[in-house]
């Protein structure tokens, strides 16, 4: 498996992104492709970025609805505190939601493998996640 790594950190990246002429390169040359968008302001949206193999999107403030991300293998949404559901992100093997402050409930994430849930304060209740391996808290 040929995995590449594109890092698009900063705020004009996204537009680079959605060209098709890069989408193109980057899906030729790679089995999987693993993104690092973090800090980027300008994602709304996150439905153009499910093919992803590994996804950073740390620090991307105005990011709510995360729910077509639940097929990556890997997620990083830590400090994304506008987001509040993750019901739909069940699948994803390794999933970071530290610092996200407005989540609350857990219960459908109980087939990651790996969950980092640092000061994720409005989350009680952790007692369906039995079949999480790594449960950072």
């Amino acid at each position: 498996m040929n995995v590449g790594n594109l890092v698009l950190s900063r705020e004009n990246s996204l537009k680079y992104y959605r060209s098709k002429k890069c989408r193109r390169i980057a899906h030729e040359k790679y089995d999987k492709i693993s993104l690092n968008l973090s800090g980027n302001n300008d994602i709304i949206k996150t439905n153009h970025l499910k093919k992803a193999y590994k996804l950073n999107l740390s620090y991307c403030k105005n990011i709510i609805n995360v729910k077509q991300l639940g097929l990556l293998y890997g997620l990083n949404l830590s400090y994304c505190e506008n987001i509040t559901n993750v019901k739909q992100l069940g699948s994803v093997r390794n999933l970071n939601l530290s610092f996200c402050k407005n989540i609350t409930n857990v219960n459908n994430l109980g087939n990651v493998h790996c969950l980092d849930l640092t000061n994720c304060s409005k989350v009680k209740d952790v007692s369906k996640l039995n079949k999480v391996n790594i449960l950072i808290f």
